[in-house]
C-alpha cells in the first residue's frame, strides 16, 4: 500500500480516426452561392492552441491542454449547401448522413440557442474511440446557403468541468465576419461656461480674541485588577487565548486542483509521510492509514487497480454517512513471514478521493468503530 505515491495522468486524446467520419458532412458538392459570412477566430484563452487540420475538409482545428496533456479538441467545419436550410433541417441532415458514422453514436439532446445574433442549434451525443466513452457538443449555424459546425469533444468524465470553456470559446473567441461592431460612444459636448461676474470685495472682519484653552484633566487610570489568588493546595489556572480557526477549515487535509478533502483522523494517529497527493499515517490497532486525493476519479481508479492487483476481494458495501455516500471494498493479502492483512479501500462518487486502511486481519473486527467514525468525518468540497 505504500505505492500510493502519484496520480495517473489522463491519457492524451487521439480522436482523428473517429472524427474522420464527420469530415464529409452532408457529402454535397460545392455550390456557388451569394456572399457569405466567415468564421473569425479571436485571441485564444489560456490552455487553447491551434494545430494543423489533419483533413482538408476541416477549416480550423484547436486543442485544449492542462499540464501538457490534451483534454479536449474543437473542429470548425464550413459547407456550401444546395439551398437555404433552416438550422433544424441542417441538423437533421447531419444526424442522417454523418452522425451514425461515429462509433457507438448515442444522441442525447437538442437545444435551440441564440448566439452571435443568430438562431442556432446545440446537439450533444456520446460516442467511442474504442477506448473511452466520449461526449461531444455540436453548434450548428446556417448562413443563407452556408452551413457552419463547431464540434467540441472530450471524455465523459471531463465533459462537465470543460463544458463552460466550450461555451465561452463559441461565444467570445469565435465570431462571424458580418457581425456588427459596436458603435463608439460619442463624447459628451461640454457646455460653454458663462462668464463669471466679479464679486465685490468684502470688508475685512476684525478677528475676535481667542480665549485661552482650559486645561484638560488627565484621565483617571483604571485600577489594576489583582491576579486571582489560587486556592490553597492548587496551582494557578491557565486560561488560553481565543482559539484560532482550524487548519482544516481553510485549506483542508489535502487539496487538488478540483477538490478539497477534510477528514478527522483517529486519536493517536501519527503522520509519517506527505506529498501533494497523499498522506501516510500510523493508526490504532497496528494500522496504516493512507489518505489520497487524485486529479480525477479515473486517476484514482487506475491507482487502486494497480495497488490491489493480486489481492483477494471479500466484498463491497455502501456507507451512508458523512458528506456523501462512500463505496467500501474489503481485500486481504498474505505476506510471507508476516501474516494476513485486511485492506479496506474507500472511494466517493465523482471524486478523486481515496482512503485506505491496512491492518492485521485479526485486528479488523475490533477496529470497525474508529474506522467508521473516520470515514463518516470525510467532507469533499469542490
Amino acid at each position: 500500500m505504500k505505492r500510493f505515491l502519484s496520480a495517473t495522468a489522463p491519457r492524451s486524446f487521439c480522436f482523428r480516426v473517429v472524427l474522420s467520419a464527420f469530415l464529409s458532412l452532408l457529402l454535397l458538392p460545392p455550390f456557388a452561392g451569394a456572399a457569405r459570412a466567415e468564421v473569425v477566430v479571436g485571441t485564444l484563452p489560456t490552455g487553447w492552441s491551434e494545430r494543423t487540420p489533419h483533413h482538408e475538409s476541416i477549416d480550423r482545428y484547436f486543442v485544449y491542454q492542462e499540464k501538457g496533456t490534451v483534454l479536449a479538441e474543437l473542429l470548425i467545419f464550413e459547407e456550401m449547401l444546395p439551398r437555404a436550410y433552416t438550422p433544424e433541417e441542417y441538423l437533421e441532415a447531419l444526424k442522417k448522413n454523418s452522425m451514425p458514422s461515429f462509433a457507438e453514436y448515442d444522441p442525447l439532446e437538442d437545444e435551440p440557442i441564440r448566439m452571435h445574433d443568430r438562431d442556432a442549434l446545440l446537439h450533444r451525443f456520446h460516442f467511442s474511440n474504442q477506448r473511452d466513452t466520449l461526449k461531444a457538443e455540436v453548434y450548428v449555424f446556417v448562413e443563407g446557403e452556408t452551413g457552419h459546425v463547431f464540434l467540441f469533444d472530450t471524455t465523459e468524465t471531463w465533459f462537465k468541468r470543460l463544458q463552460p470553456k466550450f461555451r465561452s470559446f463559441a461565444e467570445t473567441v469565435l465570431q462571424f465576419s458580418d457581425s456588427p461592431k459596436p458603435e463608439p460612444t460619442p463624447k459628451p459636448v461640454e457646455p460653454t461656461p458663462e462668464p463669471v461676474k466679479p464679486e465685490p470685495t468684502p470688508e475685512p472682519v476684525k478677528p475676535e480674541p481667542t480665549p485661552e484653552p482650559e486645561p484638560t484633566p488627565e484621565p483617571t487610570p483604571e485600577p489594576v485588577k489583582p491576579d486571582p489568588t489560587p486556592e490553597p493546595g492548587k496551582l494557578p489556572e491557565f486560561k488560553p487565548d481565543d482559539e484560532l480557526p482550524a487548519f482544516e477549515d481553510e485549506e483542508g487535509f489535502l487539496q487538488s486542483e478540483n477538490e478539497i478533502l477534510l477528514i478527522t483522523i483517529p486519536e493517536g494517529a501519527e503522520e509519517k509521510e506527505r506529498n501533494d497527493e497523499m498522506v501516510t499515517l500510523e493508526g490504532p490497532d497496528e494500522s496504516q492509514i493512507i489518505v489520497a486525493l487524485y486529479e480525477s476519479p479515473d486517476a484514482a481508479a487506475a491507482k487502486i487497480a494497480e495497488e490491489t492487483e493480486g489481492m483477494r476481494k471479500h466484498g463491497t458495501s455502501t456507507l451512508e454517512c458523512g458528506d456523501r455516500a462512500a463505496t467500501t471494498v474489503l481485500y486481504s493479502e498474505r505476506v510471507k513471514g508476516t501474516g494476513s492483512f485486511a485492506v479496506l479501500i474507500v472511494t466517493w462518487k465523482d471524486s478523486g478521493a481515496v482512503v485506505a486502511v491496512r491492518m492485521p486481519s485479526a485486528k479488523y473486527a475490533g477496529a470497525s468503530q474508529w474506522v467508521k467514525e473516520m470515514l463518516c468525518s470525510v467532507e469533499i468540497l469542490e
